[in-house]
C-alpha cells in the first residue's frame, strides 16, 4: 500500500473532508483497489473512489424514491363496495375533504437531477448538446485529435489509443451540437476509454494532477465530457 499523502494527511486534520472520509476508509479502499488495479493507489485516488461509490449511491436513492413517487401516481380509484357486493354511491359533496382519494403528481424533482426542463446543466451533471460547434467539422476533428496525440506521446497505451481514435471518429460522424473546447472532448474521450472496463476513478497509470496538466483542463471537466460521450458511443 502507497505511503500516506502529508497533503492528504494536513486536510484530514483540519476537517477539509466529510466526516465519512477519514484515515482508516482511505485506507481501507486502498487495501481493497489497489490489487485490483495492479499498482497501488494514492490517498487522492481511493477517496476518488469514496466519492464515486456515494455519488452512485446517492443516485439509486434517489431513482428508487422518484419509481415509488411516479407509481402511486397511477395508482387506479377504486369505488367503495356496499354489504350487498354493488358499488356504494356516495351522497356526500364531491368536494366534501375526506371523500375521494388524492389523486398524487410525480414531483418534478424526479427529473434527472442534472438538467431541468429545457436540458441546461446544474450541479455538475452531465453537459447538455447546446450548440456552440460542432463535431463534424473537421477542425474540431483536428484540434482532438492534436490532443490525443500528445496525450498517447506523454503516455503510450496502444490499446486506449485505439479505442480514442475510434471515439474521436464516432463523435466526428454524430450530427449532435455540442457545447465545449476540443481539449476538454479530447480529455473526455481519454477518460471514457481509460476507464471502460474498469470504476471511473481516473485515467489508469497517471496521476490527475498531471492529467489535469497535460490536457488543460479540470478533472470535473473530463468526467463530464467522459458521461456525456458514453451516453452515445459504444467503444
Amino acid at each position: 500500500m502507497s505511503a500516506s499523502d502529508p497533503q492528504i494527511e494536513r486536510e484530514l486534520e483540519l476537517g477539509l473532508f466529510p466526516g465519512w472520509i477519514d484515515r482508516a476508509v482511505i485506507d481501507d479502499t486502498k487495501r481493497f483497489w489497489s490489487p485490483k488495479y495492479k499498482y497501488a493507489l494514492s490517498d487522492s485516488e481511493a477517496i476518488e473512489i469514496l466519492r464515486n461509490v456515494k455519488a452512485l449511491g446517492d443516485l439509486l436513492i434517489k431513482t428508487r424514491h422518484c419509481r415509488s413517487a411516479t407509481a402511486s401516481a397511477v395508482e387506479p380509484e377504486t369505488a367503495p363496495v356496499d354489504a350487498g357486493g354493488g358499488t356504494a354511491q356516495s351522497t356526500a359533496a364531491p368536494d366534501q375533504p375526506g371523500l375521494r382519494p388524492a389523486r398524487h403528481k410525480a414531483s418534478t424533482s424526479c427529473r434527472h437531477p442534472s438538467t431541468d426542463r429545457a436540458g441546461t446543466v446544474h450541479n455538475g451533471g452531465t453537459p447538455s448538446w447546446s450548440a456552440s460547434m460542432n463535431a463534424t467539422t473537421p477542425e474540431f476533428e483536428a484540434d482532438c485529435r492534436s490532443h490525443l496525440d500528445r496525450f498517447f506521446a506523454a503516455y503510450p497505451d496502444a490499446t486506449m489509443e485505439k479505442r480514442a481514435h475510434k471515439a474521436l471518429r464516432l463523435l466526428r460522424a454524430s450530427e449532435k451540437p455540442i457545447k465545449g473546447k476540443a481539449e476538454g472532448w479530447a480529455a473526455g474521450i481519454i477518460y471514457a476509454v481509460g476507464t471502460y472496463d474498469r470504476p471511473p476513478v481516473g485515467v489508469p497509470n497517471v496521476l490527475n494532477s498531471e492529467f489535469e496538466k497535460l490536457m488543460g483542463v479540470s478533472m470535473g471537466t473530463a468526467r463530464n465530457r467522459a458521461a456525456a460521450v458514453r451516453e452515445f458511443m459504444t467503444l
